[in-house]
């Protein structure tokens, strides 16, 4: 399995068991029942068309849900605003999980990752 990317992105871990990366862009990234997305997202019933949308802010994430119709959870506490995310927390729109992997800036100036 290659490497994931050193940008921060979403894994999905409630899928197939397959862990699958979703790289947030700069400009940032709408998650919802998109065929863009294809599966899971364009499967589950319990995903809005627009649901949540992901955002870069600095050296962090924030995640806000657009208005879905069941809720998007970080933690499994639910997003009413606006919310920052941090490395490792859990993800919930629909039936889906993702885990937030985003580089700690502490870790940027490391020339190698040792091991």
């Amino acid at each position: 399995m290659a490497p994931f990317s050193s940008v921060p992105s979403l894994v999905v871990i409630s899928d197939t068991g397959r862990a699958r990366q979703i790289p947030i862009p700069f400009g940032g990234i709408v998650l919802g029942r998109d065929v863009q997305l294809g599966p899971p997202f364009s499967t589950d019933k319990f995903v809005s068309r627009s649901h949540a949308t992901v955002q870069r802010r600095g050296d962090g994430v924030e995640i806000a849900d657009l208005g879905s119709a069941n809720g998007t959870y970080v933690n499994g506490v639910r997003v009413h605003a606006p919310a920052p995310m941090q490395d490792g927390d859990v993800l919930r729109i629909g039936e889906i999980l993702l885990k937030l992997h985003a580089v700690a800036a502490s870790r940027r100036g490391h020339a190698g990752w040792g091991g």
